[in-house]
């Protein structure tokens, strides 16, 4: 397959790029913002089945499959860029449906978050889950939900197109920015630093998933031989708490 993928310097783009160039069948464009981003990439990258790109060439080359790795899972970092969120989202999820809309059997992997149940979950998330918003207290604290539910709902429209939203709640592997103001980093650094841990007693739960298993979930929506327009959970075989961390 001639897969493109966005985003392709971050967390999650790393691991699957690792997973996919194991697969010699595989074509990949990766892109981001400047060529100078690739530079130390902690990933080799095979000359012949890898071409590294800015995003402004995302529409010169002709690809089987998009994987939308754009975002920013960084609690920090959504703070920072506060209504930012709302335009970086709309722009690359709009690049991507623009290019459906050219080349209808492209498929779509577009990386979602859990954040679109909201901050109060209440009870085991199902089916019929529903987030809890108080639409007259709009905060930026909300904005992250509301862009990524914003570009599923989207993509519900178009029925007719193979888009699937992967929505990720917590993700570990070893390309993870150990300053990222994650539970798992700031315990790490902890470890690493050796210093005392501090926290306070809200036993929250959290639910990792690691590399392999993404990339797989990635790779069966790939291979899938039907049409999918659907948004996935995905969430580990048991969840753990941050005093048993």
């Amino acid at each position: 397959m001639r897969i493109a993928i966005l985003g392709a310097t971050g967390h999650i783009a790393k691991g699957l790029i690792e997973n996919f160039i194991s697969d010699t069948s595989h074509q990949l464009f990766l892109f981001s913002r400047s060529l100078a981003s690739f530079n130390g990439y902690p990933v080799e990258l095979p000359e012949k089945r890898v071409t590294t790109l800015t995003n402004d060439s995302f529409g010169q080359y002709k690809y089987d499959a998009v994987i939308n790795c754009v975002g920013v899972g960084d609690p920090q970092k959504v703070k920072e860029l506060s209504g930012q969120i709302f335009s970086i989202t709309e722009k690359f999820d709009r690049l991507v449906l623009n290019y459906l809309i050219q080349y209808p059997k492209c498929r779509y992997i577009n990386f979602s978050s859990g954040a679109v149940y909201g901050k109060e979950i209440d009870d085991i998330i199902s089916e019929q889950s529903m987030l809890k918003l108080a639409v007259n207290n709009i905060g930026d604290k909300d904005y992250y939900a509301i862009a990524k539910l914003n570009s599923e709902a989207k993509h519900r429209s178009f029925p007719e197109l193979t888009i699937v939203d992967i929505r990720v709640f917590s993700y570990f592997s070893r390309y993870i920015n150990l300053n990222a103001k994650f539970l798992i980093t700031e315990i790490l650094s902890s470890i690493l630093e050796k210093k005392v841990f501090l926290t306070d007693s809200n036993d929250i739960i959290r639910d990792f998933i690691g590399p392999k298993d993404l990339f797989n979930l990635v790779d069966l929506c790939l291979k899938h031989p039907g049409h999918l327009n659907m948004a996935l959970d995905v969430y580990s075989k048991k969840p753990v708490k941050k005093m048993q961390i």
